[in-house]
């Protein structure tokens, strides 16, 4: 009998100070049994010694937290693991923290309110190497940055 190769799950860390919040976005990522939460953190440091020991495919990283911010420790990320997608987790969508998430090296971001079907259609994307954006916050972006280019001189 001939053995089945099993496909490798996409490797997930899950970056939030608040235990809660990684208690439940483990449980949504459960629902697809093509991913596996390979950790946790709770600071921005935190994530950055746990991607060196644990090589993630993905980060879930939150913005707010104490030590180190989600942006800081997304570029040091970006920088020292440049094969490890991040995906920004907040409360608000805001157009200028969406700018600073891509600055930061960020693939997308993700609400703390969306539903589990929208969080693992975003992650899956991600890991396909998308970077998923709705188009109502793909055109605020696109609004700031053309508003903030200064036009040529004549």
């Amino acid at each position: 009998m001939q053995e089945q190769s099993e496909t490798p799950r996409a490797r997930i860390l899950i970056v939030d100070d608040h235990a809660f919040m990684r208690v439940g976005i483990k449980a949504s990522l459960r629902e697809d049994v093509s991913l596996e939460v390979v950790g946790e953190a709770k600071d921005g440091q935190e994530a950055i010694a746990r991607c060196r020991e644990l090589e993630p495919d993905l980060v879930l990283m939150d913005v707010r937290m104490p030590k180190m911010n989600g942006l800081e420790a997304t570029r040091k990320i970006k920088a020292g693991f440049p094969k490890t997608s991040v995906l920004i987790l907040t409360a608000h969508a805001d157009h200028r923290l969406i700018m600073d998430a891509v600055k930061a090296g960020a693939a997308g971001y993700l609400l703390k309110g969306d539903d589990t079907e929208h969080v693992l259609d975003t992650v899956r994307a991600v890991l396909s190497g998308e970077t998923p954006l709705k188009q109502k916050e793909a055109m605020q972006v696109l609004t700031a940055v053309c508003i903030s280019i200064e036009p040529p001189v004549l």
